[in-house]
Order: structure tokens, then sequence, then C-alpha cells
């Protein structure tokens, strides 16, 4: 992104103390959440999908971040394979494909559902257990996608790491045993899932159970053994079958860029002082824009002036 004269402004700036309450009187025009909105839609535009032009903040943020996790943005990842993995040895030679995929760091989303052309699919597996299902085959087809097998591998993954839990036909995707598996490799891994203190749940549930209460947008726990005893490692579902992990994701963006505006709305003096200073000339009347480097950065630009401001990172967490 091409800043011209970036001022780096924290939000203390006690350098300034006091100077906020000076009679400035100007007219700031500033909407951080349209820029938020806008900034969102392009990012989506830019990969291929059309968004519909009725969708407010909220949906077409749900949207965005909903596609960032069902995609898995590439990244170099250490592979971790469980004790009880199996592979038929049909699909050897695409499991080495992904294998060293996911090694370097490569784009993986061919290996994906093809429902991620679908921007506003939820997927029930991930969205309840945090769990991908990835197919193995070794030719691309027209669209992009890698040819689909009947088994597939199912996965979780984080910034850092891929958990290889096993290969399973289509019919898995229910299946507790998959969260049993992981407990037994990696407990670590979904350790903040894990419901201390509770021995037992009433009542045995079965996979088919597991199938009813996702058709229903129902959250239900998973018993390994007495006492071990794990919430949904991807969050559960809402009633309205949309991802609980994903809303939250959505409400903590959009109050961080009110904390930007506010920030800047409280501080104008301050910005004005300090870009005069720099000898950037600013007028009664101020248009900021919300500008979000490839850093993942913030800046308030005031284009009147051409001047930018560094706020902080987009995600303080």
């Amino acid at each position: 992104m091409q800043l011209i004269n970036v001022l780096f402004l924290r939000y203390n700036l006690k350098a300034y103390k006091g100077i906020d309450k000076m009679p400035f009187n100007y007219k700031v025009h500033i909407d951080f959440l349209e820029d938020w909105k806008r900034y969102q839609k392009m990012q989506l535009e830019r990969i291929g999908y059309i968004i519909d032009r009725n969708w407010d903040l909220q949906e077409i943020s749900y949207n965005y971040f909903n596609w960032i996790r069902r995609v898995i943005l590439p990244q170099r990842r250490k592979i971790y394979i469980s004790k009880e993995f199996s592979c038929p040895h049909k699909h050897q030679k695409g499991l080495k494909m992904l294998e060293e995929k996911i090694i370097k760091g490569e784009h993986i989303w061919p290996h994906l559902s093809r429902k991620l052309k679908d921007l506003e699919y939820n997927d029930d597996l991930l969205n309840d257990w945090g769990i991908h299902h990835l197919h193995l085959g070794e030719q691309v087809e027209s669209d992009g996608y890698i040819k689909r097998t009947g088994s597939v591998l199912f996965a979780r993954f984080d910034k850092l790491n891929a958990y290889f839990i096993d290969v399973m036909d289509h019919r898995s995707f229910t299946k507790q045993k998959m969260i049993e598996i992981i407990h037994r490799n990696w407990p670590d891994s979904i350790e903040n899932f894990r419901l201390k203190g509770v021995q037992n749940i009433n009542g045995i549930i079965t996979d088919d159970n597991i199938a009813s209460f996702r058709k229903s947008g129902v959250l239900s726990f998973i018993q390994i053994e007495p006492g071990v005893v794990y919430a949904p490692p991807g969050m559960g579902l809402t009633t309205a079958k949309t991802s609980v992990q994903t809303g939250r994701e959505v409400d903590f963006y959009i109050t961080r860029i009110r904390q930007f505006e506010d920030h800047v709305r409280s501080n104008i003096g301050k910005f004005v002082l300090v870009a005069q200073k720099e000898g950037n000339k600013i007028g009664n009347e101020m248009r900021f824009h919300l500008l979000i480097d490839e850093n993942n950065d913030v800046y308030a630009n005031e284009i009147l002036s051409k001047t930018s401001f560094y706020l902080g990172p987009i995600n303080s967490k």
C-alpha cells in the first residue's frame, strides 16, 4: 500500500496531552464500518464471488470470515499423523501430493469440497468440530478442483500444524471416533474445549444423534470416557445452522473497527497538531477513510491533506 507521509500515532499520544481540549472546530467525515464493509466486499470479489448488493455489514462479514475458515489459508505447516491413521493404497499418491502442499505452504483449496464455490454454504462438520475433509485425487479437473475420491482425509488445522485424523468414506462426517482420535493423539490441541469437572453426560449420544442435532442446529457434547467430556471443538452451530465461531469473529472485528473510529473522533486535535508539525496542511474539513495494508495494519487516511495515521493491528487478540 502506498502511503503519503505515514504518521505513527499510538493510542495514548502522551506527548500531546491536553491538546484535544483546544477550541478546534472541524467538520469530520468518517464511517469506518462502511469502509470495513467495502473492504471485505472487495476481498471476496477479487476471488471471484458475486456479492449480493442487498447484504448488510453483518451478512458480508459473516460470509467473509466463514470463507476464510473454510478455505484453509496457505501457510507452512507441520503434519502430525495419528496412531490410528490408515490410507488405502490407491490414495497414497494423492495423499503424498497433499502433504507436500501443506508442508510448503501452498494453496490446498483444490482438495476441498466444491461447495467452496458457494459463498453462503455452511459446513456442518467444520462448524461443529473444526474438522475439514479433503479429497485425495491426483488429477486437476477443468474447474481447478482435484478429482473427487470416495474416501477423504479428515484433518484439523491451526496456523502452524495439520493434524491428520484418518481417511474414511463420506458416511463418516458424524463419527465421534474422530474426536476420540484427537483426544488420544493431541489432547493439548483441544484442551480449551474440555469440560472440567464434568464426569458424564445424560444418556448415550450416538453418531446418528449427532447427525440429527446438526440438522436442527443443536449443540451437543462428546464423551470420550467417564470424566472426559468435550464441548464441540469447532464451537458448534447456532439454531440457524451458522458457525458460532464465525459469528464471534464478526462481532470482534466490528467492535475493533468501531474502536478505531472512536479513537480518531476523540483525538482530532492531536491528529491535526501532529500533521501540521509534519508540514501537512489541514483545513476545517477532514475526510477519513479506513485503510488496511497487506500486514493487516490499520491506518486512518485523511484524504484532503493526504496524510495517513497508523492506528494499530486489525487483530489485537
